[in-house]
């Protein structure tokens, strides 16, 4: 088999994650990893005179979490994170371009609900705080193509 020719890296990627009024805000600037978990519930069953176990497939599940740098500004990741956990709880929309906003591209979405978020703090650290945050999803987590 030939190389591939058509492997992607994430240095653009697109992170956008809903406000308290459902607008999509790009946190991309201050997100410094995402993580997508999809998660398809197998079960096993064997048999008498059977040599392996047999697999079903049942629900699907999916996660995300991401880490971003510690920032006061009002529409920026961190404030809507503290928004979300402390103020209006509930669903979220994610909006996630691992390669960029590009047509033909992959989008991953999603409602979300926030699972946790931690603030790791050091007196003897002087580089920015990274807020680490995992999210559930409320429902799929969908792929798709972007078309326009």
């Amino acid at each position: 088999m030939s190389q591939s020719t058509s492997v992607f890296n994430a240095c653009n990627a697109v992170i956008k994650l809903a406000d308290a009024s459902s607008v999509l805000q790009d946190i991309s600037g201050e997100t410094n990893e995402v993580s997508i978990e999809l998660e398809n519930q197998l079960s096993e069953y064997y048999t008498f005179g059977g040599a392996y176990p047999g697999r079903l497939e049942c629900k699907r599940d999916g996660s995300v979490e991401f880490s971003v740098y510690g920032s006061t500004a009002a529409t920026e990741a961190l404030r809507l994170i503290q928004g979300w956990y402390h103020t209006t709880r509930g669903n979220r929309n994610i909006q996630i371009d691992p390669n960029g906003s590009g047509i033909g591209n992959d989008r991953y979405t999603g409602a979300m609900k926030l699972e946790k978020y931690s603030v790791p703090l050091k007196a003897d650290d002087g580089t920015p705080v990274l807020v680490k945050a995992s999210l559930k999803a409320d429902g799929g987590v969908f792929w798709a193509q972007i078309t326009s």
